[in-house]
């Protein structure tokens, strides 16, 4: 039931993507979305360019900012990209009175494939998807040892270059 939720969700944005838009992009039709676990997990992205533009850097927030997922994807186009220990990190924390405190914190599980597919951009927006898995190191002795965001979905907005 969950994963039909989350390919409903995933329709739904392709269905808006695919609609002509022209320039005009709403930042509220942004997200990233994947199947963490038995989870629809669905964050508000952010990106930045990194280096010398040659990498993209896709930030989600989950809703209340208790999760945080960063990818640093090579970004030369349309492509597979198969991402390293150092290129992806997910952190989870409690809310506090309004203070953020980690709680976990993930790197990636190199023993596992771990990819990026950047799928479709044109200047403003870049689509893709995403597989990631996941290893605790650091953290409380609740929080699980590994995590996977499975069938992951992006639509992001680009980074203003001026």
């Amino acid at each position: 039931m969950r994963k039909l939720s989350l390919a409903t969700v995933v329709l739904f944005y392709t269905l808006i993507i695919s609609c002509e838009k022209g320039t005009q992009v709403n930042p509220n039709d942004f997200f990233i979305a994947a199947n963490l676990g038995s989870t629809n997990w669905i964050a508000q992205p952010s990106t930045a360019y990194l280096a010398n533009k040659d990498t993209l850097q896709i930030s989600g927030s989950y809703a209340d900012g208790s999760q945080n997922l960063v990818m640093k994807v090579p970004f030369q186009g349309r492509g597979n990209y198969t991402l390293d220990s150092s290129q992806a990190s997910f952190a989870t924390y409690n809310i506090e009175g309004g203070v953020s405190v980690p709680t976990a914190q993930y790197k990636l599980d190199t023993t596992q494939i771990n990819t990026v597919s950047l799928d479709q951009s044109n200047v403003y927006v870049e689509t893709g998807s995403f597989q990631l898995h996941f290893i605790k190191v650091s953290g409380s002795s609740t929080a699980a040892n590994t995590l996977t965001f499975a069938n992951g979905k992006f639509w992001v907005a680009l980074p203003n270059i001026n």
